[in-house]
């Protein structure tokens, strides 16, 4: 079914399940669509899985999940995983990928077990590191767990904040502590100056233009974004936002401006933005979203990698080839786990 049928039905409250919810994957089919790819909706005898796909000769075959670079947990929408697998048999010219998957998801090994009784060969990979961890509320204890080198910086650059000015949006009343407490801004300032502060940061150009403005718009439209600015007496220097939603806050961008470095403008930053969330919002887990970046594991203590499935057609001659590669590469990496055990070059 293309996408601007494809209704709201059998999926979840974004703010219980942001990543299942169709507030969410109506952003990414409306602003990071790959190219040459068309979002579409598999449903049928109960499945209801988003879906890329390429039209041919007027039909639109799978390519892969409806996820992007900003999905952190690729959640569809009430589906039973027999009967997605079921269609996808008839749908699949080669492969379907979906990644971005949850490894500890029942939902994820019966989709494995239902392809495979349905034909499809499945082969599941690591797609990406996630940082994270549980909180109980309380920002002075969440803080006294951290690395003694983070914790001190915190203190001595949220003592020293002076001029700067925490600008926000999302939250209610101001959280005591150390450091700038918040001065409420409007939706259009918040993405203004996040907007402002990533185009003179360290980071290249996002692949798709007007995502971040999109995204927190739509967040916000939905009670569950949370932006941080910081600024100085020249402007803003550090931005960030989140997203609060199933008891999980989400950090899912943040950037800085160069040279201002020394300062450590984005440790103070998410410092005021984790204090304000904890005193704000009830949570239970932050969430660092994808990435094995150094500075994460100071910042929260729990890992994952998030798993991939190659779902594939063995009868098409796409899916062969891709069988055929993937056996190779089982094959190259037994050799080599072989060499590290006996110490013989593979």
């Amino acid at each position: 079914m293309p996408w601007p049928g494809a209704g709201a039905m059998g999926f979840a409250d974004p703010a219980r399940d942001l990543f299942g919810s169709f507030l969410w994957f109506d952003m990414i089919a409306g602003a990071a669509r790959p190219r040459d790819l068309v979002p579409a909706m598999l449903t049928q005898d109960g499945a209801s899985l988003p879906l890329w796909c390429r039209s041919r000769a007027g039909a639109l075959v799978p390519v892969a999940g409806l996820n992007s670079p900003y999905t952190l947990v690729f959640r569809p929408g009430g589906h039973d995983p027999s009967a997605v697998a079921r269609h996808l048999m008839g749908q699949v010219r080669g492969v379907v990928r979906l990644d971005a998957l949850d490894p500890d998801d029942p939902a994820i090994a019966a989709l494995e077990r239902a392809a495979a009784a349905h034909g499809l060969a499945v082969s599941r990979f690591d797609h990406f590191s996630n940082w994270f961890m549980p909180v109980d509320g309380d920002f002075e204890r969440w803080l006294s767990g951290r690395p003694g080198a983070l914790r001190n910086t915190i203190r001595r650059r949220m003592r020293a904040a002076g001029t700067l000015r925490f600008r926000c949006f999302g939250f209610g009343a101001a959280s005591p502590g150390d450091g700038p407490e918040p001065e409420p801004v409007d939706l259009d300032q918040a993405v203004a100056q996040f907007d402002a502060v990533y185009d003179r940061s360290w980071k290249p150009a996002e692949p798709f233009a007007g995502i971040n403005a999109r995204i927190m718009r739509g967040l916000a439209g939905a009670g569950l974004l949370r932006a941080g600015i910081l600024a100085d007496d020249d402007g803003p220097i550090a931005a960030q936002y989140w997203a609060i939603s199933g008891g999980r806050a989400y950090l899912l961008k943040l950037a800085h401006v160069e040279g201002v470095v020394a300062r450590s403008p984005g440790t103070v930053l998410t410092a005021l933005m984790i204090r304000s969330i904890l005193a704000a919002d009830t949570v239970d887990h932050l969430d660092f979203g994808r990435g094995d970046d150094r500075y994460k594991r100071d910042w929260v203590s729990r890992h994952r990698t998030m798993a991939g499935l190659l779902l594939i057609n063995p009868r098409s001659a796409a899916g062969l080839a891709m069988l055929a590669r993937e056996r190779l590469g089982a094959l190259r990496r037994a050799r080599r786990r072989r060499g590290q055990t006996t110490g013989v070059p593979s």
